[in-house]
């Protein structure tokens, strides 16, 4: 028994991959312009905590303040979430490159960098050292961000399949 209307569905069915590969690079790009937005704010801390200032208060983010891993803390941590970064000179800040957005049919990918060479200290602040506490603002900001993103998946994913009814 042949298929009566396989050439419509087969059109709609280009119509569905091409609205799908659409919304999909409009996403990757609005939650890695957000993303970047967050990284940003999250390396932008301007306040009264200079270099001077910190060192009065005990040097709050140095390692002999965390007893364990995740411990209880001995001196006053300037900001919460401490993964805020207060801005000294904004070498950090100004090495956080705009965002790049690589897409093809099958994917797309959102970045957001850090430039070492204009920012050597980055990997320190992130990572921390033998004497510095890690405050991995990327991957705090990307936190900050998750919920919002998820949902804006959700809401655009409705849109998506309601404009494919019409």
């Amino acid at each position: 028994m042949p298929v009566k209307g396989l050439k419509e569905v087969l059109n709609r069915f280009d119509i569905v991959i091409e609205a799908f590969e659409n919304w999909k690079d409009e996403q990757v790009e609005k939650a890695t312009l957000k993303l970047h937005e967050e990284v940003k704010t999250m390396a932008s801390v301007e306040d009264q905590h200079t270099l001077a200032v910190l060192r009065e208060m005990g040097h709050p983010y140095a390692v002999r303040h965390v007893v364990g891993p995740q411990g209880p803390r001995q001196a006053p941590v300037p900001h919460e979430p401490q993964q805020l970064i207060h801005v000294q000179t904004g070498q950090l800040l100004a090495a956080i490159k705009d965002p790049k957005i690589f897409k093809n049919k099958e994917v797309s990918i959102g970045t957001v960098e850090i430039d070492e060479s204009q920012s050597p200290h980055a990997r320190w602040v992130i990572f921390g050292t033998s004497k510095m506490i890690s405050r991995n603002f990327p991957v705090k900001a990307l936190e900050n961000i998750r919920d919002d993103w998820w949902e804006l998946l959700k809401l655009t994913g409705k849109d998506l399949v309601r404009s494919l009814k019409k």
